[in-house]
């Protein structure tokens, strides 16, 4: 569809957001918080994975 991000792009984008994220739960000692986002975080880099090797 035109105009729209590409799914490995739109991915990256959400894996700087909680990386982000999980830089500011470490930095406050929010330590379970900061767990949950550490797995969200491997969830979306093992779909980046997938997409990219399904494109190529």
């Amino acid at each position: 569809m035109p105009g729209q991000i590409p799914v490995a792009e739109r991915l990256s984008a959400i894996s700087t957001l909680i990386t982000q994220a999980l830089c500011l739960a470490d930095e406050g000692g929010e330590l379970l918080l900061g767990a949950k986002l550490s797995d969200a975080l491997d969830c979306v880099q093992a779909r980046i994975e997938t997409v990219r090797s399904d494109a190529a």
